[in-house]
């Protein structure tokens, strides 16, 4: 056992898998504890970026057999796969295609692994349109009626260790899934790090601050204080049809505890929120909303409440109180209707929705906007004769004032 270890992040045009990643590693080495070297550097030979950890043998082994423990399974171990060495990312040699290699040049997995892994990589193919330098090269040819790659496609390898450890941690430890009130179908929820910080102390805080790690029961989950925050009551709906709202309200819980010390977000690594239709490993291609919350922004965000707090009186903690609350309320009235009466409450969304989202975008700029929370009070206050709570809404929001 070497007191050494590589380990490759897949390339950011594959954003579920370098997130995953990220989050993998981060969450292990939570567990795992100090370390002589953290550091994240780029492999020329591989072409990927690289975590290289430094540390007696024996804390090394216990990372990899936390690794096996979490995220594989008896036969498929993601530990004899996870060193660059086995990794290699590039084109091939008349420069048509690229190639992704993650500790195997084929896709030398079971087929059940095979069919569950290939529908995570369906799920990025259309996501953020990265890598379009190659579309302009796409070509395909027919094989008995089948189209097959020809140029400008991305060929996949992947081990069955690698290939599970991926599996289990989007589809069980970093995803939730969610009904839609209004609908019978069900949306996926990932939630993600985008990087992996260079300091131990970090990745304990923001590991502990957005997960649940249980090492002996070998679970992760969202805590459940953020997973209120995100997806108050369980309603998806506002992640679907308003995300920049869960986007806000997640924001402001976040600049809540820093305000009040309970937490430092400086050189937090991003945290990436894809929600997605139906279940997590679905082949569903097309993604609904995308999230990403740096800590430029809690940093930026957290200086202009402080101006609006000087100018209007009005303090940083009591802004996220009232957003959260506010955000809360309007989700239970959604989370516990039915019928009819489900349908005249996301109609009165539609209405309101509009005015609260320019009130909160105001917000994050500093300004507290009178006539628009007044605006939007009335609203709620009209809309009282479909539900009550509205107008608890309504008087949680004049809080502010």
């Amino acid at each position: 056992m070497s007191n050494r270890l590589e380990i490759p992040i897949p390339p950011d045009t594959m954003p579920l898998l370098h997130d995953a990643m990220c989050t993998i590693i981060c969450t292990m080495l939570k567990l795992t504890g100090t370390m002589r070297k953290l550091e994240v550097t780029y492999d020329t030979e591989r072409k990927l970026r690289k975590v290289i950890i430094e540390a007696d043998e024996n804390t090394v082994k216990r990372f990899l057999d936390r690794l096996d423990a979490f995220f594989g399974t008896e036969k498929l171990k993601p530990s004899s796969h996870i060193s660059i060495e086995h990794w290699k990312y590039g084109l091939d040699t008349n420069g048509k295609k690229a190639y992704l290699y993650m500790g195997s040049d084929k896709l030398k997995v079971p087929s059940a692994v095979r069919k569950r892994f290939m529908a995570i990589v369906s799920k990025q193919r259309y996501l953020f349109a990265r890598g379009a330098k190659f579309i302009a090269r796409r070509e395909e040819k027919i094989e008995r009626g089948i189209p097959k790659p020809k140029s400008g496609h991305l060929d996949i390898g992947v081990d069955g260790g690698i290939a599970q450890m991926f599996i289990r941690a989007l589809s069980k430890y970093f995803s939730y899934s969610l009904p839609l009130v209004h609908q019978r179908e069900r949306v996926t929820v990932f939630v993600l790090l985008g990087n992996v910080p260079q300091q131990l102390s970090i990745i304990d805080s923001i590991v502990s601050y957005l997960y649940e790690v249980d090492e002996r029961g070998l679970t992760i989950r969202l805590s459940p204080t953020i997973r209120s925050v995100l997806i108050p009551h369980n309603v998806a709906h506002l992640l679907v049809e308003t995300p920049d709202i869960a986007y806000y309200n997640l924001l402001f819980k976040v600049l809540h505890d820093y305000s009040k010390g309970t937490v430092d977000v400086r050189n937090w690594p991003p945290i990436r929120i894809y929600v997605y239709p139906g279940e997590s490993l679905s082949e569903e291609k097309t993604i609904l909303s995308y999230l990403d919350i740096t800590y430029h922004e809690y940093i930026n965000i957290s200086e202009a409440l402080k101006a609006m707090e000087q100018r209007y009186g009005v303090s940083v903690s009591k802004i996220a109180n009232v957003v959260n609350m506010s955000i809360g309320k309007l989700c239970e009235i959604i989370a516990e209707a039915a019928g009819r009466r489900l349908e005249e409450i996301l109609l009165a969304m539609e209405v309101i929705m509009p005015s609260f989202r320019i009130f909160l975008n105001d917000l994050v700029c500093g300004k507290l906007n009178r006539e628009a929370l007044y605006s939007i009070t009335r609203m709620l206050a009209g809309y009282e004769r479909v539900d009550k709570r509205f107008s608890e809404v309504a008087r949680i929001l004049l809080a502010m004032l």
